[in-house]
């Protein structure tokens, strides 16, 4: 599979911050977007969420300031989207 193939099939993973409404939104455009509540993550450290994250290949959306904590780890071949 191309890297254009993997990119038009890429998911993203709505973190417990991720408003509903942004959740509905993304999906309103077409995003295929899962809620880690879905994947039964709700609770989950961080390190169990971003290691789904790599091995979905995923794009995580999350907020500026959970973010923030993350990005104080080693994360680095993560993908993220952070919303305001």
């Amino acid at each position: 599979m191309s890297d254009a193939d993997t990119a038009s099939h890429r998911h993203f993973l709505a973190d417990e911050c991720t408003f509903t409404n942004t959740v509905r939104l993304m999906r309103g455009h077409g995003c295929e977007v899962i809620c880690i509540q879905e994947w039964g993550m709700a609770g989950a450290s961080d390190a169990a969420v971003y290691q789904r994250v790599k091995e979905d290949e995923a794009v995580l959306v999350t907020t500026p300031n959970v973010a923030s904590d993350r990005r104080k780890r080693s994360l680095q071949s993560a993908h993220h989207v952070f919303l305001g």
